[in-house]
């Protein structure tokens, strides 16, 4: 912090807990811990207000000029359940694609595989039915 006040971050450090408490040691560690607790509690769905940095004794402080602005974080937090369920269905859809392609790129190689057994087969029995016409041609 500076002489304005200022963290080196641009924030102000205020007895209400916002910004970072000046005995922090390491400030990037504190922003990475908040930021992960904002990440667990907006995943769990029931605690979505944002609790911000500085102490843990001005965290009920915190908590209570937050809960006015709650309303925000609901809508994120509905607007990234519908981004995620958008997703889901995506997901879902490519793989049902490609299963799909999967199977009939499988049957029409059994079909192939099958016409050319039968072709085969009917190839070998005309050769042989052509072969005992000559031979009882050039017997008789």
């Amino acid at each position: 912090m500076d002489e304005s006040g200022k963290t080196r971050y641009g924030e102000y450090h205020t007895q209400s807990g916002v910004g970072y408490s000046s005995s922090s040691s390491c400030p990037e560690i504190e922003i990475y811990a908040t930021l992960l607790v904002f990440s667990i509690q907006t995943m769990d769905g029931h605690e979505l207000a944002w609790h911000g940095g500085g102490d843990s004794r001005n965290a009920s402080s915190r908590t209570s000029s937050n809960s006015g602005s709650s309303s925000g974080d609901i809508r994120s937090s509905s607007e990234s359940s519908s981004s995620s369920a958008v997703v889901v269905v995506v997901v879902v859809v490519v793989v049902v694609v490609v299963v799909v392609v999967v199977v009939v790129v499988v049957v029409v190689k059994v079909v192939v595989v099958v016409v050319v057994v039968v072709v085969m087969l009917v190839l070998t029995i005309v050769e042989i039915l052509v072969v005992v016409v000559v031979v009882v041609v050039l017997v008789v």
